[in-house]
């Protein structure tokens, strides 16, 4: 057995070694066929055309080369390649490119070309609209929640060479520029390693060429997310001669800006970067003729004839040391020369008594010639012609043992124009002044002055404790500035005065003092106004310089309306700091009557509502991280009156209110916790609200419970409901609702709704219909409302109703889903007649003694809802009125024409019409007056148009004039009828139609057959 087992054993070794050396033998074969063969297929013919039918599948055009070879040491080279796209607007060809990859880079994710040689390139770009694309519709709008992302190539190593390269662009209007002669060689290195780059080239356009030419060295600091300026080093060098920079204009188009340029210019750049900031720069710009409009100055154009700048600098630790700066244009002149300060530390280090540091500049600019090229920019007003002003500066230090002097000013003088054709000008110049003397001791503003005919303002001490005091008057100010600029809806008047105190130390900045508003008056341009005779402003601040926090030790504010404070409070700075938010809020004895005009004016208050009451409340206000917490428990409104014209007075002795709301600002968050309101005819027993933001989703929540009283209540959603409804009965409802729409597209809200609600009255009363007990739940789902089928009594009748709506739609419309009977035998009143059927016929129009039995059937009814007009309104219905009486200018007309009694009861019978464009027409409208049938028909609205004619039996047709208020039956025509009565003593006959019949067409006689019978009859009368 053991010489067998050993037999067995030998023979599996063996094998096992064998099948090793066989699969190892199969990779190289593998891996050396793949050396060899992959080479040779991408160089064969049927590898180009199986990569130019991958590529051509996988770009909006059609790609094409001639030749195209591969070698593992001699790289990859494609001779004749061109492309054109879909559209015919790009067209690209290059005689051949070479490139030497570096293949293991390339399978490790990191492109790595090694030399690359781009020879003779040669691109057109058409971006002229054709002519079958200018009525185009706009392109659309990305969809909810794309956004937009930068790519990240992960390159490695590329030495690009571009040889005799040409680029043309032609834009809109047939305007060419061509890039050519481009020879550029770029050394392009990841981050952390110098990347060297040289460009040369010549622009081509409609009035000559310029040559540009950039070359530098550049090594970013290493960093995670790849390139970056913070750490970066290198030089650059920038020239640009000559350029015509309108021949730019395609180019700006294809880049998507929106910048129009003429002139000519010439630029020299030459700058060492050191750690992402310019360590020396030396730079000149000469323009002429320069005429620049981008989107920002709101169509102006700014002009400049003539343009030379300068300017030498080095950087010097935090300080910016300037050898020359020198601007020297038609309108703006400057120049400067010394250190600029760029952090506190290095402004500390310049403000030094013995200091090696100076500075000194100045500038004078033209304010006439800015301002009459930027007058929507600026804001003046319209047809402003501003034809004199100078705005001046200067600043100087001068040192002398241990002392050293900063001076400077400002100066706006001499503004002057006109507006309309009438003069302005400013009466006083508007100056401002600054000297401060450093010593040993520190910092004293011996002069720190703002002086014009509106506000003085002056301040004295040193850095460590200074003083201020300042007066404004604010009718001057608005009445000086308001000359040449629209200043508002407001119109304002008062003085405003302040005093104070500032101390600061290393570690704290102290501010304490007193201000006050007199005899402010606010008045709007439809007259509401508000009138406040002194508040006073007392506070005590500091700011923590390492918390980066300040400290409210207390703010007082008392007025007219009453008093807000605000004590021991913290309020963050910035992102860092120590502490978080925490403020409280008090305001005691607020009077709701004298707040009540500032309110109209500022919050959007009902002006025709009228309010009373003394509100107190203590709010409070804290934060943790990004999250905002506002809360209170203690806010109480004694005596409340609310009045609306209309509206039942909605009187409270007492309302209290608790609220907690969350808010994060950073995320678009907001939170009501808890909403609770007592008072003896309004509660809200809970109410929670919660809106985020997620995936670029906004998400909104909410519950409300809520118990109220309509006769109280009318008066609080006056403003909310239709004029003139009112409604009583006790309620107590449930409000639930939910949404998710994309971000920033509020408008999608209610398309993503999804709730319910109840709606009722005990009573209701709207333009002269009298509803009884109502109850109606609305559902909501997914932006599809829907008020099932309710029925209620109306003045003695019968209202059925119940619609759809479907906000997903713009517009959204109530809809009913089928032709219904909507009211029936409701009885009418002058109140319904003049409201609502002097719409429909102009017998209806000053109306009084109005009865009747009316009935209304639809087939259509479409209302809009949101982001609709009236025209959106369509109505396909038929009315009808029995038992009809009243009295009416228009009846009363046609009743004396026609020796007819109205008292005795009239009635319109079914008649159909059609309102679509905010026009209500119908062809035939039958009233029955007596044994007379009259047929009106015609069109009322749009607004308060009318186009409508009678025809009466025996008289013809007869067509109004005026409007649906005031309707008049033609006066040529009536006075024509009279005059007949008068003459044939109303004894011409006609073929008029019995009561509901409709009236026989007879030939109508001409006025002079109408003349000779009626002769005729007077004839035989003397007879």
């Amino acid at each position: 057995m053991q010489t067998e087992n050993k037999g067995d054993f030998r023979p599996q070794k063996k094998s096992t070694r064998w099948i090793l050396k066989s699969i190892l033998a199969i990779l190289v074969v593998l891996v050396l066929l793949v050396l060899i063969v992959v080479p040779a297929f991408v160089s064969s013919e049927n590898g180009r055309r199986t990569i130019l039918a991958k590529i051509n599948s996988s770009v909006e055009g059609k790609t094409d080369f001639a030749g195209l070879s591969m070698g593992w040491v001699k790289g990859i080279k494609i001779t004749d390649f061109s492309f054109r796209d879909k559209a015919g607007r790009i067209l690209v060809a290059v005689k051949q490119i070479a490139a030497k990859p570096h293949y293991l880079a390339i399978l490790t994710g990191n492109l790595s070309f090694g030399e690359t040689v781009i020879d003779r390139p040669t691109v057109q770009i058409n971006l002229e609209t054709p002519q079958s694309q200018k009525a185009a519709a706009p392109q659309q709008q990305a969809s909810a929640g794309e956004e937009s992302r930068t790519i990240a190539v992960p390159i490695n190593k590329i030495d690009l060479v571009v040889r005799d390269g040409d680029v043309k662009i032609t834009g809109e209007k047939a305007l060419t520029v061509e890039l050519s002669q481009i020879n550029s060689k770029v050394n392009l290195r990841p981050a952390g390693q110098q990347t060297n780059f040289d460009v040369n080239m010549t622009v081509v356009g409609q009035t000559g060429q310029s040559n540009i030419r950039a070359d530098g060295r550049i090594n970013p600091a290493a960093a995670k997310t790849g390139w970056t300026l913070k750490g970066t080093t290198g030089e650059i060098t920038v020239e640009v001669n000559d350029l015509d920079i309108s021949s730019l204009a395609p180019i700006l188009a294809l880049a998507g800006a929106d910048v129009q340029a003429k002139g000519r210019i010439s630029v020299s750049i030459n700058g060492k970067i050191q750690d992402g900031r310019f360590e020396n720069l030396a730079s000149t710009v000469n323009g002429k003729d320069l005429d620049i409009t981008v989107g920002q100055l709101k169509g102006d154009r700014l002009k400049i004839n003539r343009l030379d700048a300068g300017i030498k600098l080095h950087r010097e630790n935090d300080l910016l040391n300037i050898e020359k700066l020198q601007i020297d244009s038609d309108w703006l002149n400057a120049e400067a020369g010394g250190a600029v300060p760029t952090t506190f530390g290095s402004l500390a280090e310049f403000t030094k008594p013995d200091s090696k540091y100076s500075l000194k500049g100045s500038f004078k600019l033209d304010l006439a010639a800015l301002l009459s090229q930027l007058p929507k920019t600026i804001g003046l007003k319209p047809d402003t012609k501003i034809t004199a002003g100078r705005l001046s500066g200067s600043v100087e230090t001068t040192g002398q043992a241990d002392q050293r002097k900063i001076s400077g000013e400002i100066n706006l003088a001499d503004l002057a124009g006109s507006v309309a054709g009438k003069p302005v000008a400013l009466s006083e110049p508007l100056t401002a002044a600054a000297i401060i003397t450093s010593e040993k001791s520190g910092l004293k503003f011996d002069k720190l002055d703002v002086s014009s005919a509106f506000c003085k303002i002056n301040c004295t001490g040193s850095t460590e404790s200074f003083k201020y005091q300042a007066d404004v008057n604010l009718a001057k100010l608005q009445a000086e500035m308001g000359q040449f600029i629209d200043t508002g809806t407001y119109k304002f008047a008062g003085s405003f005065l302040g005093s104070g105190s500032v101390s600061t130390s290393k570690d704290k900045i102290i501010a304490a003092g007193t201000s006050s508003v007199k005899n402010l008056l606010i008045i709007a341009k439809d007259g509401v106004n508000a009138f406040e005779p002194n508040a006073d402003i007392d506070f005590s601040v500091a700011v923590e310089r390492q918390k980066n926090v300040l400290n409210i030790d207390s703010v007082k504010l008392g007025a007219a309306f009453g008093r807000v404070n605000i004590k021991n409070a913290v309020l963050p700075l910035g992102e860092k700091t120590d502490k978080p938010m925490s403020l409280a809020v008090s305001m005691e004895s607020i009077d709701l009557e004298k707040l009540r005009p500032f309110m109209i004016l500022f919050a959007s208050f009902p002006k025709e509502m009228l309010l009373a009451g003394i509100a107190d409340s203590q709010v409070s206000v804290s934060s943790e991280k990004d999250v905002y917490r506002i809360t209170t428990d203690s806010t109480r409104i004694k005596n409340l009156r609310v009045i609306y014209p209309g509206q039942t007075p909605f009187e409270q002795p007492e309302i209290s209110v608790i609220f907690d709301v969350e808010t994060n600002p950073a995320q678009k968050q907001l939170a009501v916790r808890k909403l609770e309101l007592t008072s003896p005819q309004i509660k809200i027993h809970k109410g929670e609200f919660i809106q985020s933001q997620d995936g670029g989703q906004t998400k909104l929540q909410g519950r409300l419970d809520y118990e109220y009283d309509w006769a109280a209540l009318g008066a609080i959603a006056g403003p909310f409901l239709p004029a003139g409804l009112r409604l009583t009965g006790k309620r107590n409802d449930t409000i639930t609702f939910s949404s998710q729409w994309p971000y920033g597209k509020t408008d999608q809200m209610l398309a993503n709704m999804t709730g319910s609600a109840a709606l009722g009255w005990q009573s209701a009363e709207y333009m002269g219909l009298q509803m009884g007990q109502t109850e109606i739940k609305a559902q909501i789902e997914k932006g599809k409302l829907t008020i099932p089928p309710f029925t209620t009594t109306m003045n003695n009748g019968t209202l059925s109703f119940a619609a759809n709506a479907d906000f997903r739609q713009k517009p959204a419309m109530l809809t009913i889903s089928k032709p219904m009977s909507i009211l029936k035998d409701v009885q009418i009143n002058d109140r319904v007649a003049a409201a609502l059927l002097k719409n429909v016929n102009p017998i209806f129009a000053s109306a009084k003694n109005t009865q009747g039995t009316a009935n209304l059937d639809c087939n259509e009814l479409a209302i809009p809802l949101s982001g609709g007009t009236e025209t959106d309104t369509k109505i396909d219905a038929t009315v009808s009125i029995m038992n009809l009486h009243l009295q009416s200018p228009v009846l009363e007309v046609l009743a004396l024409l026609l020796q007819k009694n109205i008292n005795s009861g009239m009635t319109l019978h079914p008649s159909q019409f059609v309102m679509r464009q905010g026009v209500l027409t119908y062809d035939k409208m039958q009233l029955d007056l007596g044994d007379l049938a009259m047929l009106f028909g015609g069109q009322m609205g749009p607004g308060d148009k009318i186009k409508m004619s009678v025809t009466v039996p025996g008289l013809g047709g007869v067509a109004f004039k005026g409007t649906k208020d005031k309707p008049q039956l033609d006066p040529v025509k009536i006075a024509e009828l009279t005059l007949q009565q008068q003459l044939f003593g109303g004894k011409q006959k006609g073929t008029g139609a019995q009561p509901g019949q409709q009236p026989q067409q007879q030939q109508p006689l001409s006025q002079e057959q109408q003349l000779i019978k009626g002769l005729e009859g007077l004839l035989k009368g003397k007879k």
